[in-house]
């Protein structure tokens, strides 16, 4: 086994764990709780730049309530721009690196096409379900008078 085939290899595991980590967040912003729905019940270029991305999110991963949620999540959803890149560096690139014509049939490449196109459904299947519910609830105005149970409390003092 040479090095190429070992990081071809490493490229599919990337790009599978990549493909689920988007699927479950994606799962999880719908408030999906996997307790509850799980079947188990209970249970080149472009390449290192996705892997900067993907060491980035990692690390802010494990740091992310010292980081605090408004810096993290926007920091997290790079794993969509990371996707992009990993899929197009995986398509594009001739896994023997010898600047051969690339065959979009080949097994590797047939695999990252179905996992983008998995991504591509999840990812719509999101935005139906969003568009399906009803819009978020207004808040009113909190007025200056006080609250009834406040202004009882008050009299009695």
């Amino acid at each position: 086994m040479s090095a190429i085939d070992l990081s071809s290899y490493f490229g599919f595991g990337a790009i599978t764990l990549l493909t689920g980590n988007i699927l479950i967040g994606l799962l999880l912003s719908t408030k999906y709780n996997p307790v509850r729905h799980w079947p188990h019940r209970r249970v080149n270029t472009l390449g290192a730049l996705a892997l900067y991305l993907l060491i980035a999110t990692v690390v802010t991963s494990y740091f992310r309530f010292e980081v605090g949620r408004r810096i993290w999540k926007p920091l997290h959803f790079a794993t969509y721009a990371l996707f992009v890149l990993y899929a197009v560096h995986g398509i594009l690139t001739d896994p023997n690196l010898k600047d051969l014509p690339i065959d979009p049939l080949d097994g590797g490449k047939v695999y990252i096409e179905l996992c983008v196109l998995v991504v591509i459904v999840a990812i719509g299947l999101r935005v139906r379900w969003q568009l399906r519910r009803p819009p978020p609830r207004q808040h009113r105005p909190k007025s200056s008078r006080p609250h009834p149970r406040h202004a009882t409390a008050d009299a009695a003092r």
